[in-house]
């Protein structure tokens, strides 16, 4: 297994599949890196997993991947690893903000 410290965006691209089936407990794992580059492919993969519910399930209220990101401790994540933490990206905050309101609108 890859250290944590050694993943690089490319290492990320088979794990983009993978999310978008279902939320995959090894973003948990990537998104803990230091490396802002890796963040911001993490938090586009999990943005883009959940703008897929959207599309697919348009007239569900509240979006029904809401609860599996937030028992996968996904929503946790985005929060206090990346719009909390003060050496993230404006980039990865400004798209853990849009993933996190997306997910909670019309709740």
């Amino acid at each position: 297994m890859l250290p944590v410290e050694e993943i690089q965006p490319f290492h990320l691209q088979g794990i983009d599949d993978l999310f978008n089936q279902r939320i995959d407990q090894s973003v948990l794992r990537i998104q803990i890196s230091n490396k802002s580059d890796v963040i911001d492919v993490v938090v586009d993969i999990i943005l883009g997993s959940i703008l897929i519910g959207i599309k697919w399930f348009e007239n569900q209220k509240p979006h029904l991947f809401r609860e599996t990101i937030k028992n996968d401790g996904i929503v946790n994540v985005l929060y206090e690893d990346v719009l909390i933490k003060e050496d993230t990206s404006k980039k990865a905050r400004n798209i853990a903000a849009i993933s996190i309101g997306r997910l909670y609108e019309s709740i």
